[in-house]
């Protein structure tokens, strides 16, 4: 048989002992209390304890001993610029290679594909070197060429400098590239009036049909669309007045075709035949 809960009087009385406490029963009001009193306690624990830490740190910060330097450790401003993150360039770093004149006079002839005056090739610097320089560049440039056995070398011809095949190497171009003229297709008639023009240039058309080449004009025109000659008005005659009938000359594109270095090495006229 339960037992009757006590009354508000009998909850009031004092308690004789702990230990008869732990006898009594507890009530839901009397669990949150004690819940409660517990929290407080901790919370008092946990505040005394922090503040204990905040004191330490404290007295260890105010206690903080500079490093011993010795007497060839003195910081420098390189030390003090990695310690702030500033990179400094390495003395090892190659520098940006500077691109000599030599080698600009070298570039122009190798691309150049007609030949280069020695006016023109001075004229790729800022500051004039004048003429004696650029051919002192490329006499340095000869001798380069020889000492390292290229197959080429630098050569004055029509028109100005350009780079040129060793006479050795030409049988490795034709194997490449075949013999040129060959390669052309041309007909008689073009090959013939080529010819008139090689050997007689400055030439007009007028002259070509007194020479017995009736019907040039038609082969002129296809000659120079393929670069082989072009109008040259810097050559005609003083005493020429018709402008209908200009002066042709071959091009570096006719003698790069036949592989000749200028004009001088064209066959002598008695070892050439015409049709």
């Amino acid at each position: 048989m339960d037992e009757p809960l006590p009354n508000d009087e009998e909850l009031d009385e004092p308690v004789a002992d702990d230990a008869a406490a732990w006898d009594q029963p507890l009530l839901a009001d009397d669990l949150e209390a004690a819940y409660l009193r517990a929290l407080e306690a901790t919370d008092a624990i946990e505040r005394e304890f922090d503040a204990e830490s905040e004191a330490d740190t404290t007295s260890e910060s105010n206690e903080v001993v500079a490093p011993e330097l010795s007497d060839d450790s003195t910081p420098s401003l390189e030390d003090s610029s990695a310690a702030m993150g500033v990179l400094s360039e390495s003395p090892d770093e190659p520098a940006a290679p500077r691109v000599s004149e030599k080698q600009v006079v070298e570039a122009a002839l190798f691309v150049g594909g007609t030949p280069l005056t020695a006016k023109k090739l001075s004229s790729l610097f800022h500051t004039d070197h004048g003429f004696g320089f650029v051919e002192c560049l490329l006499d340095e440039l000869n001798r380069q060429y020889a000492e390292e056995g290229r197959p080429y070398t630098i050569t004055l011809g029509e028109g100005g400098y350009r780079l040129s095949l060793l006479p050795e190497f030409e049988s490795v171009r034709n194997k490449v590239f075949g013999y040129g003229p060959k390669d052309v297709k041309m007909t008689q008639d073009a090959l013939e009036v080529l010819s008139l023009v090689a050997y007689k240039q400055p030439i007009t058309k007028s002259q070509m049909e007194a020479l017995g080449k009736s019907n040039a004009g038609s082969v002129l025109r296809q000659l120079v669309q393929r670069e082989l000659i072009r109008i040259d008005r810097a050559h005609a005659p003083q005493n020429s007045k018709s402008k209908n009938d200009p002066p042709y000359t071959t091009t570096p594109r006719f003698l790069s075709l036949f592989g000749l270095g200028s004009l001088h090495d064209l066959p002598v006229a008695e070892d050439f035949a015409f049709k």
